[in-house]
This record gives structure tokens, C-alpha cells and sequence, in this order.
């Protein structure tokens, strides 16, 4: 494929091509389009962001788990989540209902 002069364009198509792969890896909660990171600060290249709840070292991954560094010749970040919490619970203490 032809790289495009838009490098947030050519990023988003790549990931629309492989979004159903990756989100189909274990572990896998998103994976979007931003700013790679490096010791939690942006580097400025755009990559193609995929977020796991919890992050592991490559030490502690099969071959099968490990995402790839890269696909297309775009970097592929994988940024952890942390605990994901529904908004209602934040705002009604947990309880769903008429507000």
C-alpha cells in the first residue's frame, strides 16, 4: 500500500485493516489511533494504541500473547487501562436506578 502524505490517515487505515485481529488477542480491551509513549510521556510519533488492563513484561508472555512491536511499519504501543469502573457506580455508589 501506498503511504499516504496524511500520517495520521495512513496510521488509521492500518489499524482498521488489523483492529478485529488485535482485539481478538487475549487481553485486549481497545486499540486506537494516538501519541506512542515512552516512561508514561507521549513521544510524539503516532502509533497504533492498544490497551490492555494489565500490562506485562515480555518475560511474563507466551509467544501467542505478545503483540507485535510493529505491523506495516507502524509502532504499535501497548498502553495499560488499569480497572475500568461503570460511570454509575461512581455516581450513584453503585446502585442503577432513576437518578
Amino acid at each position: 500500500m501506498r503511504k499516504t502524505n496524511n500520517p495520521i490517515k495512513h496510521v488509521r487505515a492500518i489499524k482498521a485493516r488489523y483492529e478485529d485481529l488485535l482485539l481478538a488477542w487475549p487481553g485486549v480491551m481497545s486499540v486506537g489511533v494516538g501519541l506512542c509513549r515512552q516512561d508514561d510521556a507521549p513521544t510524539g510519533e503516532i502509533c497504533i494504541v492498544v490497551t490492555v488492563q494489565n500490562k506485562r513484561t515480555t518475560d511474563n508472555l507466551s509467544p501467542d500473547e505478545a503483540l507485535p512491536d510493529q505491523i506495516e511499519g507502524v509502532q504499535v504501543d501497548v498502553q495499560e487501562s488499569g480497572d475500568i469502573v461503570p460511570w454509575v457506580s461512581l455516581v450513584s455508589g453503585g446502585k442503577a436506578g432513576n437518578s
